[in-house]
């Protein structure tokens, strides 16, 4: 006589896509699960007015220019994002 056992261990998912967002706050640009990525942020006429690169997943910056409408293009190897961001 014998009994048979199963063991049963979860296997999780590695590639779960981590939410990504773009929004202003006290005239700051917060990006948030866009680590990696080049910036341009271009202005209403469509001039490049800052460039920068996201350096963590959580990422901030505070840009030296007027209050307005924006344009924030986001790219790394694979993607190419679009924002607008009103500060």
């Amino acid at each position: 006589f014998y009994v048979l056992t199963h063991s049963y261990s979860p296997v999780f998912c590695n590639d779960i896509e981590t939410p990504k967002a773009v929004y202003s706050k006290d005239n700051q640009i917060i990006i948030y699960g866009y680590e990696g990525y080049q910036f341009v942020l271009y202005d209403e006429s469509g001039k490049a007015v800052s460039t920068f690169q996201s350096t963590n997943k959580n990422f901030s910056i505070k840009p030296n220019i007027p209050s307005g409408l924006y344009i924030l293009k986001g790219n790394n190897a694979t993607e190419c994002i679009s924002y607008k961001v009103m500060l």
